[in-house]
Protein backbone atom coordinates (compact mmCIF):
# COMPACT_ATOMS: atom_id res chain seq x y z
CA UNK A 1 0.00 0.00 0.00
CA UNK A 2 2.86 2.37 0.77
CA UNK A 3 4.49 1.60 -2.57
CA UNK A 4 1.26 2.32 -4.41
CA UNK A 5 0.80 5.51 -2.39
CA UNK A 6 4.31 6.63 -3.35
CA UNK A 7 3.76 5.85 -7.00
CA UNK A 8 0.23 7.20 -7.42
CA UNK A 9 -0.10 9.75 -4.64
CA UNK A 10 3.30 11.41 -4.69
CA UNK A 11 4.53 10.93 -8.26
CA UNK A 12 1.15 10.89 -10.04
CA UNK A 13 1.83 7.70 -11.98
CA UNK A 14 -0.64 4.87 -12.38
CA UNK A 15 0.35 1.26 -11.84
CA UNK A 16 -1.43 -2.06 -11.66
CA UNK A 17 1.81 -4.04 -11.61
CA UNK A 18 2.12 -3.84 -7.82
CA UNK A 19 -0.36 -6.71 -7.48
CA UNK A 20 2.07 -8.92 -9.41
CA UNK A 21 4.88 -8.32 -6.92
CA UNK A 22 2.66 -8.55 -3.83
CA UNK A 23 1.15 -11.80 -5.11
CA UNK A 24 4.57 -13.22 -5.98
CA UNK A 25 5.84 -12.42 -2.49
CA UNK A 26 2.75 -13.96 -0.91
CA UNK A 27 3.03 -17.19 -2.88
CA UNK A 28 6.77 -17.54 -2.21
CA UNK A 29 6.17 -16.91 1.51
CA UNK A 30 3.37 -19.49 1.60
CA UNK A 31 5.52 -22.06 -0.21
CA UNK A 32 8.48 -21.53 2.12
CA UNK A 33 6.35 -21.74 5.28
CA UNK A 34 4.06 -24.59 4.23
CA UNK A 35 6.30 -26.77 2.06
CA UNK A 36 9.77 -26.13 3.47
CA UNK A 37 8.90 -25.40 7.15
CA UNK A 38 10.60 -22.00 7.25
CA UNK A 39 9.75 -19.69 10.16
CA UNK A 40 7.68 -16.69 9.10
CA UNK A 41 10.36 -14.12 9.91
CA UNK A 42 13.06 -16.10 8.09
CA UNK A 43 11.00 -16.02 4.89
CA UNK A 44 11.84 -12.33 4.60
CA UNK A 45 15.44 -13.38 3.92
CA UNK A 46 14.26 -15.40 0.93
CA UNK A 47 11.26 -13.47 -0.35
CA UNK A 48 12.75 -9.98 -0.42
CA UNK A 49 15.75 -10.89 -2.62
CA UNK A 50 13.54 -13.08 -4.84
CA UNK A 51 11.07 -10.26 -5.51
CA UNK A 52 13.96 -7.80 -5.90
CA UNK A 53 15.48 -9.95 -8.65
CA UNK A 54 12.13 -10.29 -10.42
CA UNK A 55 11.64 -6.54 -10.11
CA UNK A 56 15.05 -5.89 -11.63
CA UNK A 57 14.42 -8.36 -14.47
CA UNK A 58 11.15 -6.61 -15.31
CA UNK A 59 12.17 -3.07 -14.37
CA UNK A 60 15.37 -2.66 -16.35
CA UNK A 61 13.76 -3.38 -19.73
CA UNK A 62 10.75 -1.26 -18.71
CA UNK A 63 13.04 1.74 -18.12
CA UNK A 64 13.45 2.09 -21.88
CA UNK A 65 9.69 2.40 -22.37
CA UNK A 66 7.58 5.47 -21.64
CA UNK A 67 4.06 6.77 -21.87
CA UNK A 68 1.23 4.49 -22.83
CA UNK A 69 3.48 1.49 -23.36
CA UNK A 70 4.76 1.66 -19.78
CA UNK A 71 1.15 1.73 -18.57
CA UNK A 72 0.43 -1.33 -20.72
CA UNK A 73 3.31 -3.21 -19.09
CA UNK A 74 1.95 -2.51 -15.60
CA UNK A 75 -1.56 -3.51 -16.67
CA UNK A 76 -0.15 -6.62 -18.31
CA UNK A 77 1.67 -7.66 -15.14
CA UNK A 78 -1.52 -7.33 -13.12
CA UNK A 79 -3.52 -9.25 -15.73
CA UNK A 80 -1.00 -12.04 -16.29
CA UNK A 81 -0.47 -12.92 -12.62
CA UNK A 82 -3.66 -15.00 -12.16
CA UNK A 83 -2.77 -16.96 -15.29
CA UNK A 84 0.80 -17.58 -14.15
CA UNK A 85 -0.24 -19.03 -10.78
CA UNK A 86 -2.58 -21.46 -12.55
CA UNK A 87 0.15 -22.91 -14.79
CA UNK A 88 0.49 -26.65 -14.37
CA UNK A 89 4.27 -26.37 -13.97
CA UNK A 90 3.84 -24.09 -10.94
CA UNK A 91 0.92 -25.96 -9.39
CA UNK A 92 3.23 -27.64 -6.88
CA UNK A 93 3.96 -24.23 -5.31
CA UNK A 94 0.70 -22.37 -6.01
CA UNK A 95 -2.00 -25.08 -5.76
CA UNK A 96 -3.39 -23.80 -9.05
CA UNK A 97 -6.78 -22.10 -9.01
CA UNK A 98 -7.50 -22.99 -5.36
CA UNK A 99 -4.54 -20.99 -4.08
CA UNK A 100 -1.98 -21.74 -1.41
CA UNK A 101 -2.96 -21.99 2.23
CA UNK A 102 -0.78 -22.16 5.32
CA UNK A 103 -1.62 -24.54 8.14
CA UNK A 104 0.83 -23.23 10.73
CA UNK A 105 0.35 -20.23 12.99
CA UNK A 106 2.81 -17.59 14.04
CA UNK A 107 3.20 -18.74 17.64
CA UNK A 108 4.57 -16.34 20.26
CA UNK A 109 7.86 -17.43 21.82
CA UNK A 110 8.19 -18.24 25.51
CA UNK A 111 9.78 -14.88 26.32
CA UNK A 112 6.79 -12.94 24.94
CA UNK A 113 5.27 -10.91 27.86
CA UNK A 114 1.64 -12.06 27.57
CA UNK A 115 0.83 -11.20 31.19
CA UNK A 116 2.31 -7.72 30.85
CA UNK A 117 0.24 -7.10 27.72
CA UNK A 118 -2.88 -8.33 29.57
CA UNK A 119 -2.24 -5.87 32.37
CA UNK A 120 -1.55 -3.01 29.96
CA UNK A 121 -4.66 -3.60 27.84
CA UNK A 122 -7.00 -3.98 30.81
CA UNK A 123 -5.53 -0.84 32.43
CA UNK A 124 -6.35 1.43 29.47
CA UNK A 125 -8.72 4.19 30.55
CA UNK A 126 -12.27 4.06 29.16
CA UNK A 127 -11.65 1.03 26.91
CA UNK A 128 -9.75 -1.37 29.19
CA UNK A 129 -12.92 -3.17 30.21
CA UNK A 130 -13.88 -3.70 26.54
CA UNK A 131 -10.62 -5.34 25.51
CA UNK A 132 -11.41 -8.55 27.35
CA UNK A 133 -7.77 -8.72 28.32
CA UNK A 134 -8.32 -10.04 31.83
CA UNK A 135 -7.53 -13.55 30.67
CA UNK A 136 -6.26 -13.98 27.12
CA UNK A 137 -6.67 -17.39 25.54
CA UNK A 138 -3.75 -18.81 23.57
CA UNK A 139 -5.47 -17.82 20.32
CA UNK A 140 -5.95 -14.25 21.51
CA UNK A 141 -2.34 -14.10 22.73
CA UNK A 142 -1.23 -15.23 19.28
CA UNK A 143 -3.32 -12.49 17.67
CA UNK A 144 -1.78 -9.87 19.96
CA UNK A 145 1.70 -11.17 19.10
CA UNK A 146 0.95 -11.01 15.36
CA UNK A 147 -0.47 -7.50 15.81
CA UNK A 148 2.73 -6.26 17.44
CA UNK A 149 4.84 -7.89 14.72
CA UNK A 150 2.78 -6.16 12.03
CA UNK A 151 2.92 -2.90 13.97
CA UNK A 152 6.74 -3.11 14.07
CA UNK A 153 6.94 -3.88 10.33
CA UNK A 154 4.56 -1.02 9.56
CA UNK A 155 6.63 1.37 11.69
CA UNK A 156 9.78 0.44 9.78
CA UNK A 157 8.00 0.75 6.42
CA UNK A 158 6.49 4.14 7.28
CA UNK A 159 9.85 5.36 8.56
CA UNK A 160 11.64 4.27 5.37
CA UNK A 161 8.93 5.89 3.26
CA UNK A 162 9.11 9.16 5.19
CA UNK A 163 12.91 9.18 4.88
CA UNK A 164 12.64 8.51 1.15
CA UNK A 165 10.22 11.41 0.71
CA UNK A 166 12.56 13.76 2.59
CA UNK A 167 15.63 12.64 0.62
CA UNK A 168 16.95 14.16 -2.57
CA UNK A 169 15.48 11.31 -4.63
CA UNK A 170 12.10 11.68 -2.92
CA UNK A 171 11.91 15.40 -3.54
Amino acid sequence: VLGLNLLTGFSGQFSLGNSFFVGTGAYVTAALVQDYDWPYVATLLGVLPFCLIIGILIGIPALRISGLYLALITCGLGAIFPTVVKLSGLERWTNGATGKSIDSDLVPPGWWPTEGINDFLSGLPLIGSWTGADDLSSRQATRVYVYFWLLAIAAVAFSLTANLLRSRVGR
